[in-house]
């Protein structure tokens, strides 16, 4: 009677038992590894996203409300000057005609340089900044009416030697001051844009350390995690193969034993038709 590899049926039926159990351990370990993962990257995605959001928040402030009352305050500068110039050209000409243009023109620049005051106003809710614009309405106010007493002396009094003294003594120390309160509220608004600009370069270098940081943290955790799950898998494994050893040795046994309980004569070969076993019976029968 022909036996081949009789040990190797209970081994495979404890493999077959034990594998759809690792399998599900592993798929269990590996679904919270990257469970893990995907958690980490969301938090560090969420985070980047925050920051950047304060980062954008800074400078939608720099690009839009500071940087707006530079420019409202640099407008109303500019048209200050050229009132002043023109006001300086009333007193060197004497064509009437020319004398009324330049006076509508004035004017008019008068009338942005308070629209630009009024729109500062609206913006500017600090108390540095309504301070600065008082100044301004306080120094702007000698200033109109000195340059208005002394357009009276040469338009309606024909008194020039009596207007050019007001312009000279009243009219170009007060617009010295009205222009230097211009330059103050300019340079405030300079530095504050400044400020902002940099408050805005420390909290994107802030951010990005804290998402580099998160990122290594990630890494490590990742790999620790790594680590741990691969571990747990290779002792897993070993368990298993020390397990399915055992089982191999013990249906050895239990084969050997059971081939020479077997009164009958009992041969095992190979593939190749070699002789590999036999039991007790067929040593007593052929020595």
């Amino acid at each position: 009677m022909r036996v081949a590899n009789a040990e190797s049926k209970p081994l495979r039926r404890a493999i077959a038992d034990r594998a759809p159990l690792a399998s599900s351990h592993i798929a269990v370990r590996l679904g919270l590894a990257f469970s893990i993962l995907v958690a980490l990257l969301v938090a560090v995605g969420d985070l980047g996203l925050h920051r950047m959001d304060h980062v954008h928040a800074d400078l939608q402030d720099i690009m839009g409300t500071r940087w707006a009352k530079l420019r409202l305050a640099r407008e109303a500068a500019s048209y200050s000057n050229r009132n002043s110039r023109i006001t300086m050209e009333i007193f060197l000409v004497s064509d009437r005609r020319q004398i009324d243009s330049l006076l509508a023109t004035r004017a008019e620049n008068s009338s942005r340089v308070s629209d630009r005051l009024a729109n500062l106003r609206s913006i500017c809710p600090s108390a540095e900044e309504q301070r600065l614009l008082g100044a301004i309405d306080e120094t702007r106010k000698p200033y109109i009416e000195s340059y208005e007493q002394a357009l009276r002396l040469l338009m309606e009094e024909k008194n020039r030697e009596a207007a050019i003294g007001v312009m000279v003594q009243q009219t170009t120390p007060a617009l010295l001051r009205y222009h230097d309160a211009w330059n103050d509220f300019v340079r405030f608004q300079g530095e504050q844009l400044e400020l902002a600009a940099r408050q805005s370069a420390a909290r994107y270098a802030v951010a990005r350390r804290i998402a580099l940081l998160m990122i290594a943290l990630a890494v490590v955790i990742a790999g620790i995690t790594a680590l741990f799950v691969t571990r747990r898998m290779v002792l897993d494994i070993t368990a298993r193969l020390r397990a399915e050893q055992a089982s191999l040795r013990t249906a050895h046994e239990e084969a050997e034993v059971f081939i020479n309980a077997v009164p009958s004569i009992l041969i095992g070969l190979d593939n190749d038709s070699h002789i590999t076993r036999w039991n007790s019976a067929a040593t007593s029968a052929f020595g």
